[in-house]
């Protein structure tokens, strides 16, 4: 199946441009709050998802290869030894990221059963809410409030009808204004969403050890990020943590992937603690030159990227130009060419789909009737040049015939069974087609590809 191969090296080039960003990102991020752009390494993780998330790099090598032949003009063609192993690796990835996607549904649903059985609050605590809600612009009714026996802590949970949860205790105004701020807070920078499809990120590439950590400092970035805004109108620094160690309870029932809440745990707590006085005591830089710096760094990965790239394409043909002389060592003799024109008796011709993999190449999967001639459309080729011909046959024992149609419509092919292997010179400028045909007395399949020299 050549589209596994497909798959295999979009998921691994996406994984790796992935990584090349958050590294890079996240040494810079760290000396940027450094010098006084407080935050600006929790909207660099945010950005690095988009890495993550879309083939990139994947889609830009495909383009400039089959646009422009930069990668030789064959980037992704298969062998056999790269389809088997791509097939394998595949059908491993896709067990084990349903296993972990559905594992992720089965704590969100958990989740959604723990808070199932909430209820309204008091009333003086909805209008403290309310009162928090007006203070930071947030419109009433955008985020509900309630309580809950299950709940183990106070927390903020939903993405489409977001909800303050608070666990059925007796908290002074001053602790509900902390708690309030504090998830308010973290409803406006959509700390939630971003976690879902980080979640989501790890189960697609697990085998990256690099998104585990991102995961874990997104998580721990987004309540610096939280704690930096809100600790002022929380009533300062000593104030808002000595608040959060009084309510703080164990909060091991319920995930921190899916939900955000005043603090995981002591340790995580004293680091917010050390890093929000360091913050504290840093000149804080304009927010424009926050912005100019997000354009450098986004330009300066793309061609960090990009020069990933040429290492990437540099490795794959050599995978590929090993297999492909292992293929010709182990196939058969050198096929003999035969030659054919006009109509044959019986053969009724259709036109395949063929994945065009650049200008000069393409790939073929298709499945050929008994008495089908089946071709791909037609694309140009000089004289003195040529057209190597590649297909693997099943059921192996059918014979069948595969090879060129001319621009005068001669048809000059290679017969026989499980694997045909042909190259055509060409004496003629013009426009050709590649077909198998079909006279084996049974249905057949025939993948393959072409190359246009």
């Amino acid at each position: 199946m050549i589209w596994t191969i497909n798959a295999v090296f979009c998921l691994v080039l996406t994984s790796v441009t992935g990584s090349i960003v958050f590294g890079f990102w996240y040494f810079i991020g760290q000396w940027l709050e450094k010098a006084g752009f407080p935050n600006i390494l929790y909207l660099f993780m945010k950005l690095v998802l988009i890495f993550f998330a879309f083939p990139v790099l994947y889609v830009v090598m495909l383009i400039l290869d089959r646009t422009y032949g930069i990668y030789r003009g064959d980037l992704f063609l298969h062998t056999k030894v790269i389809m088997t192993v791509c097939g394998i690796l595949f059908v491993v990835w896709a067990g084990i990221s349903c296993f972990i996607l559905l594992r992720q549904m089965y704590l969100v649903y958990r989740a959604n059963q723990l808070f199932k059985e909430r209820f309204e609050c008091e009333k003086y605590k909805k209008e403290i809410f309310m009162q928090i809600e007006q203070k930071m612009g947030i419109s009433d009714g955008k985020v509900e409030l309630a309580q809950c026996y299950q709940a183990p802590t106070a927390v903020l949970w939903g993405i489409i009808r977001p909800v303050v949860i608070l666990p059925v205790e007796d908290y002074s105004d001053e602790e509900l204004k902390v708690i309030f701020i504090h998830e308010l807070t973290h409803y406006k920078h959509k700390d939630i969403l971003w976690r879902r499809i980080a979640s989501v990120l790890i189960g697609v590439h697990f085998f990256n050890p690099l998104i585990w950590k991102f995961h874990r400092l997104l998580r721990k970035w987004s309540e610096h990020a939280c704690d930096f805004e809100v600790y002022e109108t929380a009533g300062g620094i000593s104030h808002y943590f000595n608040t959060i160690v009084k309510i703080q309870v164990n909060s091991q029932r319920l995930h921190s992937y899916f939900a955000v809440h005043l603090s995981e745990n002591e340790n995580e707590l004293v680091e917010r603690v050390r890093r929000m006085k360091i913050q504290k005591e840093i000149k804080k830089r304009a927010a424009w030159k926050a912005a100019i710096i997000c354009a450098v760094m986004l330009a300066s990965s793309s061609v960090i990227v990009c020069a990933a790239s040429k290492g990437v394409a540099e490795a794959y043909h050599v995978v590929y130009d090993a297999t492909d002389v292992e293929e010709e060592e182990m196939a058969s003799p050198e096929m003999p060419e035969y030659e054919e024109s006009g109509e044959t008796e019986g053969i009724v011709e259709e036109i395949g789909e063929v994945d065009i993999m650049s200008r000069s190449s393409g790939s073929f999967n298709w499945s050929v009737s008994n008495g089908v001639r089946k071709t791909t459309t037609g694309f140009s080729a000089k004289s003195r040049g040529g057209i190597s011909v590649t297909a693997y046959i099943s059921p192996i024992d059918k014979t069948v015939r595969a090879g060129i149609i001319e621009p005068d419509g001669t048809r000059r092919y290679i017969t026989g069974k499980k694997y045909l292997s042909g190259d055509f010179s060409l004496n003629q400028s013009g426009t050709y087609k590649v077909y198998v045909e079909n006279n084996s007395g049974a249905k057949i399949t025939a993948e393959g590809t072409y190359y246009v020299r």
